[in-house]
């Protein structure tokens, strides 16, 4: 089975200390130092952010069954697992298309459709 993660998780650090956020850094460090700012402020700020709950809290992550042409849905509050349903078999358009989903595209599904169920 190959699991498709619909929201990636990354660790503050891995966020903070990543080629995107570095380059971005760099790129605004003369604005930055114009303001007072410097590197480690910035990352300080960012984690401080982080406790007060400003990262996405709330994500779910399909699993995919190739054989039986379902998906496993769980729904995750806090890094903790809270709900988990299973599709009913799907046409073989159906299965391809919905491993494209995104989470808010499995919200929809869990709201609107009769297509699953919980386990």
């Amino acid at each position: 089975m190959k699991e498709t993660e619909t929201n990636t998780k990354l660790t503050l650090d891995e966020i903070l200390d990543s080629d995107l956020m570095n380059s971005f850094i760099k790129e605004q460090d003369e604005t930055l130092a114009e303001n007072g700012w410097t590197y480690e402020e910035i990352k300080s700020i960012a984690k401080i952010v982080t406790k007060i709950g400003m990262i996405k809290e709330t994500y779910i992550k399909a699993t995919e069954n190739y054989s039986k042409s379902t998906f496993t849905i769980r729904k995750y509050v806090k890094g903790n697992l809270v709900q988990k349903y299973r599709t009913i078999p799907m046409t073989g358009i159906e299965f391809i298309e919905a491993q494209n989903n995104t989470d808010n595209d499995w919200a929809y599904f869990l709201q609107t459709s009769n297509d699953y169920y919980a386990i």
